[in-house]
């Protein structure tokens, strides 16, 4: 249901004010609304510290080192990855722990380590680019202080080495070609020649497509330049672990920078808020949204502190936006995953979560259609739940998965789908089994489909007709009757006399098609004569009424969506059978490992179909909410309820 909220003034004396914020946040069940109309200063500081401990908790992370933990451990720390503290262990952090020089020593890490790899990265470069050449021991700046011998360096493909070896001996003298070395088919040579055939030796390397090398940088020789390079990769690489030694030692407080990031993203919340209240020399005043039953809890909190403070309900003006914020008891409030996907009501408004409840878990468990997949699931569900110690959010969202699991068992199980298996093809040592699983089904949706898709239409029918009963109920209770009536009694008795046409027609059910007539005339002349009722000339009136009888196309295009049902509840199934057929071929094609393969092939076959086909389920259920039922009796569009409390993104605070 959605929550009875109240607008209230807080207002108390400016010496306590301090410790009245700080009960406010922990007290976490007011939403307070911006009263200051100067502009708001930017808290730079905690800003600044925020940014900086961000920056290290993500430079770190690829730094930590994996811990240990049993399985229990593992998934608590998987499916509640925040860190319990309480109020005494978080002021021992904030007070003792120097947090300030952790970050100072990992931005001063990061910038060791970002320059210890460029250089690195820069020697390796040069390293591969003289590769080649590192077997040749001959400085090159000896060639300069010669007048009349110059050499060329670079390389040419290992097919036209022979080649230009030949030419350079047929047609030139004073030339030698000396091979250095190999590398992806090239050949790397010197070439050194007296400097009066330079030309016609360019003349044959450009024939014999040679590449020309700059090796002028080199200061000394090839091999001895490539040896000092190895040198001073070692020595960087060795300071490299080093920092990498440091950064890991720093990762010790990794957790407990988590902890400082939570406490100033709370400290910079708690500025803001006093931003926006108003205050004056003696006292300041708070303007903020309550749940109605929380306002004593608040003023018991507050009388603890100081006696000096009054509390005013505010009336609330005409068309006022109210935040919204749904409770609802266990069972249901699981569902509230659902609404809140859709976003929230409007406050005067419906809570559709308990409405969607029966609708979800029948529609879900159609889809996923396997009894065996349900078992599956609602046992998961129920060890998580069970086992595991998580918070109430998380335990809420695998309660749901329970919930669908238990109910898909029982759909699974009247449509005769277990793992996939054709019950009829069991062996004849499972007979009674067989036979009890034969019995408990009613409807087999592989062989006779039409079956399963008139009950989903039908149920789409029904689910159409309980929103517009809401939506009618809902105006009525609002003090809009004629509203609620006229503008939902017509299309309810329009459709369900429709319904009842069809079913008689069809022999469903045994009633006389002249007597429902009646209703369905009944219906359109209903509508005719109310649904123009806002124009103000009768023609006008009676035409508006004749053209909404073409909504009727929208309810049944709404109808035919739920034959999707039909449709996902015959993938599982028929997916589910596939997977055991091919289990089957390969435990007869492959003698003696055939029957490993089979048993691979069901386990990871059937947890993909269980894994897609939850999905699938999932979604689908979900439109059918979202965009046949709910626009039947809410808007939505509503602003959902944010209280000033301490919900940390890496913390959850526990009591002692």
């Amino acid at each position: 249901m959605v929550t009875s909220l109240k607008k209230i003034y807080l207002i108390a004396s400016s010496t306590v004010r301090e410790e009245i914020l700080n009960f406010l946040h922990n007290f976490g069940r007011i939403q307070v609304i911006d009263l200051s109309k100067e502009k708001k200063e930017e808290i730079v500081d905690l800003n600044y510290e925020i940014v900086k401990v961000k920056f290290s908790l993500d430079f770190l992370k690829n730094f930590q080192r994996k811990k240990g933990g049993n399985l229990k451990e593992k998934l608590n720390k998987t499916f509640s990855p925040k860190i319990e503290v309480n109020i005494k262990e978080l002021e021992e952090i904030t007070s003792f722990f120097n947090w300030k020089k952790i970050t100072k020593e990992t931005e001063e890490g990061e910038v060791n380590l970002n320059e210890t790899i460029g250089q690195i990265k820069k020697i390796q470069e040069e390293i591969e680019k003289i590769y080649p050449w590192r077997e040749l021991d001959l400085d090159l700046n000896e060639f300069k202080k010669t007048k009349n011998i110059s050499f060329f360096s670079g390389y040419i493909s290992k097919d036209s080495w022979p080649n230009l070896l030949e030419d350079l001996a047929g047609k030139i003298k004073l030339v030698e070609a000396k091979r250095v070395g190999e590398k992806e088919k090239k050949i790397y040579c010197l070439i050194i020649f007296t400097k009066e055939v330079e030309k016609e030796l360019e003349k044959i390397l450009e024939e014999n497509h040679f590449e020309k090398t700059d090796l002028s940088f080199l200061e000394t020789s090839p091999k001895k330049h490539f040896a000092n390079l190895e040198e001073k990769l070692k020595i960087f690489e060795l300071k490299l672990k080093e920092l990498e030694k440091k950064i890991y030692h720093l990762t010790d407080d990794y957790e407990k920078l988590k902890i400082i990031f939570d406490w100033l993203s709370w400290q910079k919340e708690k500025e803001e808020t006093k931003q926006k209240v108003l205050k004056t020399s003696f006292t300041f005043s708070i303007l903020s949204w309550i749940e109605r039953k929380a306002i004593p809890l608040l003023k018991e909190g507050i009388a603890k502190i100081t006696q000096e403070f009054e509390i005013v309900e505010v009336p609330l003006k005409k068309d006022e936006v109210v935040p919204v914020l749904l409770k609802n008891k266990e069972f249901v409030s699981d569902f509230e995953t659902i609404t809140n996907i859709y976003g929230a009501p409007k406050y005067n408004e419906p809570d559709p979560t308990p409405f969607l409840t029966p609708f979800f878990i029948l529609f879900f468990a159609i889809c996923l259609s396997d009894a065996g997949y349900g078992l599956v699931l609602g046992l998961l569900a129920f060890f998580i739940v069970k086992f595991l110690d998580l918070p109430k959010r998380t335990k809420k969202f695998f309660r749901l998965f329970l919930w669908l699991g238990i109910m898909t068992f029982f759909i699974g199980a009247t449509f005769g789908s277990w793992f996939g298996i054709e019950l009829e093809t069991m062996p004849e040592f499972l007979k009674p089994v067989r036979e009890f699983l034969i019995k408990l089904r009613i409807i087999d949706p592989v062989k006779n489909p039409l079956q399963l898709l008139i009950i989903a239409l039908i149920l789409g029918v029904f689910q159409i007709l309980v929103g517009l009963t809401i939506r009618m109920y809902w105006k009525i209770k609002n003090k809009e009757t004629l509203d609620g009536i006229l503008d939902c009694l017509p299309w309810i008795i329009l459709i369900s006399s429709i319904l009842i046409f069809i079913s008689a027609s069809s022999k469903v059910i045994p009633l006389s098609l002249d007597i429902i007539k009646y209703f369905v005339f009944t219906g359109v002349g209903a509508i005719v004569l109310t649904q123009g009722r806002h124009q103000k000339n009768i023609f006008l009136k009676i035409g508006a009424g004749v053209l909404s009888l073409y909504n009727i196309i929208g309810y049944l295009s709404d109808t035919l969506s739920y034959s999707r049902l039909l449709a996902l509840g015959l993938a599982t199934s028929i997916i589910g059978m596939v997977i055991n057929l091919l289990a089957k071929i390969f435990a007869q094609m492959i003698p003696g490992l055939g029957f490993l393969v089979a048993i691979l092939i069901l386990i990871f076959g059937h947890l993909f179909n269980l894994g897609i086909n939850t999905l699938g389920a999932f979604i689908h259920s979900s439109r059918l909410q979202f965009v046949e039922f709910f626009p039947k009796f809410i808007e939505g569009g509503g602003t959902k309820f944010h209280p000033f409390q301490k919900e940390g993104k890496y913390i959850r605070l526990i009591s002692q």
